[in-house]
C-alpha cells in the first residue's frame, strides 16, 4: 500500500492483528531515516475503537504516524517494530493527539517494542477528558535524529505525555531504554484542571545522549495568569533498580512547577553521569534541577542519587516566584554529588569541567530541608542557599 493507511479501524472493537508486516518487511531499527516509504499513510489508523491488541507486528517506513488513533480506548501493543516512522515535522511513532477529547484512554500497555529512527516524537499522547494508565515496559525509544524536515533536524521528544482539560495520564515507564533521543527524553505535562493529579513512574530505565534534556515534569499552564490548579505526583527512579540519565545535552532531570500547579514528588536512586567522562552527566546543564514558578506550590524530595559529570550545579533548586518549594533532601549524604547547589547565581561555587571541586569548597552536610515558611517568606528574591557536597572521585 504506497497510497494511503496499511490497515484502518473505526468504529470496532475486540480487535487482534497478530504476526503481520505492514511496509518494507527488510527494514531494522539499526538503520537510519529515510523519506522512502512503503507505506504512503499511516501504518495503523484507529478511530474510536475499544479493545485492540497489536501482537508481532511490524510496521516500517511510513509516510505519516507509525499507529495514529482518536477515540481509542484499551489498547496493546506487543513484541513489536515501529520502524522509520513518518518523514516530516509532527509524525511519529505512536500518535494520539488529534482530538479535543478522550484520544487516548482506558488501559495501555506498551511492552517490548521498539519504535526506532521515527521522524518526530516516539510516543506521543495529548487527552482532553478521560483516564489513561499507561505502562511502556522492555522497550527501547530513540534514535530519531534526522534531517526529514527540509534538511533540518525534526525529531523531538522519545515520549511526551499531556494531560488538558479535565484528563488525568497515570505513565509509567519501566525497564526501558531510550537511546540517541532528538530532544527530551521523557516529558510528562500535566496542565489541566482535574482534581485527581496526574502521575509519572519512571524506573528501571536509561536515557543515553538526548540532545535537550532527559526527563523533564512540568505542572502548570506555562501561563502566568493562568488560575488553572493543575495537580501532578511523579517518581523518578527505585530502590534497587538502575535508573540513569547520561550524555545529555541539557539538564539530566528538570522539575518544573508553575502556575498556580500543585506538584509532589521524589527523585530518589538515579544515576547521572558515568566517572571519568568529562560532562557526560549533563553537557551544557545541571544534574538535577527543580525550577519553581508563579504561585505554584512543590514538594521535592531528592534522595540517594549519584550525580557527576555535569557542565553546572549537579543539584540546584530555585523559587522564583511567589509560590512554595520545598526541597528535602534528608539526610543530604545519601545524595552523591560532586557539588549541591539551592539557590541561584551561585556559579562561583560550581565545579570545573574537569569534575573537580572549586578550591576553598568544604563538606557541609545539613539534616534540615529547606521549608515551606521559609521558601514563601523569601519568594521575593528567590531561594539563596548554598550547600556543598564535596565527594572523593
Amino acid at each position: 500500500n504506497t497510497t494511503g493507511d496499511g490497515v484502518a479501524l473505526a468504529n470496532t472493537r475486540l480487535v487482534t492483528l497478530k504476526n503481520m508486516v505492514i511496509g518494507d518487511a527488510a527494514a531494522a531499527p539499526s538503520q537510519p531515516a529515510n523519506a522512502t516509504n512503503h507505506v504512503g499513510g499511516d501504518g495503523i489508523e484507529l478511530g474510536t475503537v475499544t479493545d485492540v491488541v497489536l501482537d508481532n507486528v511490524k510496521i516500517a517506513r511510513t509516510a505519516a504516524h507509525g499507529i495514529r488513533g482518536t477515540g481509542v480506548t484499551n489498547l496493546t501493543l506487543a513484541n513489536s517494530e515501529i520502524l522509520n516512522a513518518g518523514d516530516g515535522n509532527d509524525e511519529d511513532g505512536l500518535n494520539f493527539v488529534a482530538g479535543a477529547g478522550a484520544n487516548l484512554t482506558g488501559t495501555v500497555q506498551v511492552t517490548n517494542t521498539v519504535i526506532d529512527a521515527y521522524a518526530d516524537k516516539g510516543i506521543n499522547v495529548e487527552n482532553f477528558s478521560g483516564t489513561l494508565t499507561m505502562t511502556v515496559s522492555g522497550s527501547t525509544i530513540g534514535r530519531n535524529a534526522n534531517t526529514l524536515c527540509g534538511g533540518s533536524r525534526c525529531g523531538e521528544q522519545g515520549i511526551l505525555a499531556r494531560a488538558d482539560g479535565n484528563a488525568v495520564i497515570h505513565l509509567t515507564v519501566t525497564g526501558s531504554s531510550l537511546p540517541n533521543v532528538d530532544g527530551n527524553g521523557i516529558q510528562f505535562v500535566s496542565e489541566g484542571t482535574s482534581a485527581t493529579a496526574s502521575t509519572l513512574t519512571v524506573n528501571n530505565t536509561t536515557i543515553t545522549n538526548a540532545t535537550a534534556i532527559g526527563i523533564v515534569v512540568f505542572g502548570g499552564t506555562g501561563d502566568h495568569t493562568s488560575t488553572i490548579q493543575s495537580r501532578l505526583n511523579f517518581t523518578i527512579g527505585a530502590a534497587g533498580t538502575t535508573t540513569a540519565v547520561t550524555g545529555t545535552e541539557a539538564t539530566a532531570i528538570s522539575i518544573q512547577p508553575n502556575g498556580k500547579s500543585i506538584v509532589r514528588g521524589r527523585v530518589q536512586h538515579v544515576t547521572v553521569g558515568p566517572s571519568g567522562t568529562v560532562n557526560f552527566g549533563s553537557r551544557i546543564g545541571r544534574g538535577i534541577e527543580v525550577l519553581s514558578d508563579d504561585v505554584s506550590d512543590a514538594i521535592v524530595a531528592v534522595d540517594n542519587n549519584t550525580v557527576s559529570r555535569t557542565a553546572f550545579n549537579g543539584i540546584f533548586a530555585n523559587n522564583g516566584d511567589a509560590g512554595l518549594l520545598d526541597i528535602r533532601m534528608v539526610p543530604e549524604r545519601h545524595n552523591k554529588v560532586k557539588v549541591l547547589l539551592l539557590g541561584q547565581d551561585l556559579r562561583q561555587r560550581e565545579r570545573d569541567g574537569a569534575g573537580r571541586v572549586h578550591a576553598g569548597a568544604q563538606r557541609r552536610v545539613s539534616h534540615r530541608p529547606l521549608s515551606r515558611s521559609l521558601a514563601a517568606g523569601i519568594a521575593a528574591v528567590a531561594v539563596v542557599v548554598a550547600v556543598v557536597v564535596a565527594v572523593a572521585g
